[in-house]
């Protein structure tokens, strides 16, 4: 029965896209890319490095966060203060076709080129090159930084927050996620430094934890030997680092009930349990048209 219910999950397996090129270059890096001519001359690059918030020290939370700031104040090809020039003359956007964000799990540079050509190509991938290792992280530009990446912090203060992170502490004990929100803790902010900065770069910004995405209207091939041609050198800097802990939680904690008093938000009631964990499972039809069943009634409800 077990062998039979394994055959039906990998008959049901959604299979890969045949039109999507995928590959490893020798340093590590993987990438994917995929010929799309709409919008015509248009082409969309992702750049995703697998290091967040998770992985931050305790006396730099928000450091994550913070690098992905500094990829634009400053790197080998483009000092501080050219970047937004230079793309914008080239009619990229920073915010609209230029952008970058951090999760706990990973940071990704995110380039929209609109009628692209050779010139707007070399220009985006000399930047996310510069991105993968040569981030400039003067001092005078950290400095200048922090006011920007404490005003985003204090942007997000207030009950709401508050009441989401004690949800969290009470939902997660002993978990390290809870702990380490992107964009970090307001004292660790004002007391960032290059040195941190660069030791956190140095340590995760690896091609074997990098992943690039390019579709667009394009000729693969080309494409394929100009991903090779800009990011084949790339090398990490000494050893691989390790893994934060996960951290445990109590596999029967029984009954527990949490009640927090936010007068300023609306009244909400959770029931939560724990269910055994089944690993790693390929992604079926089945499963995801129950997931995507189950978010639509949720949000019916909700709204």
């Amino acid at each position: 029965r077990a062998a039979a219910a394994r055959a039906a999950a990998e008959a049901d397996r959604i299979a890969p896209d045949p039109t999507v090129r995928r590959g490893v270059l020798p340093n590590g890096l993987r990438y994917a890319i995929q010929r799309n001519g709409r919008p015509e001359k248009s082409v969309s690059i992702r750049f995703h490095v697998e290091a967040g918030s998770f992985e931050e020290p305790q006396d730099a939370t928000g450091v994550a966060h913070f690098l992905e700031h500094m990829a634009f104040n400053g790197t080998r090809a483009f000092p501080e203060g050219e970047l937004e020039r230079v793309f914008s003359a080239a009619g990229i956007g920073f915010g609209r076709h230029q952008n970058a964000y951090t999760t706990a799990l990973g940071t990704t540079y995110v380039l929209d080129v609109p009628q692209a050509d050779a010139a707007k190509l070399d220009l985006s991938f000399r930047w996310l090159r510069d991105v993968a290792d040569g981030m400039l992280l003067t001092p005078g530009a950290v400095e200048r930084e922090k006011g920007v990446v404490a005003a985003e912090h204090d942007r997000g203060l207030g009950p709401e927050r508050d009441w989401r992170k004690a949800v969290q502490a009470y939902r997660y004990p002993g978990l390290r996620g809870p702990t380490r929100d992107p964009i970090g803790a307001r004292e660790s902010i004002l007391s960032m430094t290059p040195d941190k900065l660069r030791a956190f770069h140095q340590a995760w910004y690896r091609p074997e934890l990098a992943h690039l995405v390019v579709v667009g209207d394009f000729d693969p091939d080309t494409m394929e030997a100009e991903i090779a041609r800009r990011f084949g050198d790339w090398n990490g800097v000494g050893p691989a680092p390790a893994r934060a802990a996960k951290g445990t939680i109590p596999a029967d904690p029984g009954l527990q009930v949490f009640a927090r008093s936010e007068p300023t938000l609306p009244t909400s009631v959770s029931i939560c349990w724990l269910d055994a964990w089944s690993g790693r499972r390929p992604e079926t039809v089945t499963r995801f048209r129950a997931r995507a069943e189950r978010s639509l009634y949720q949000r019916m409800i909700q709204d």
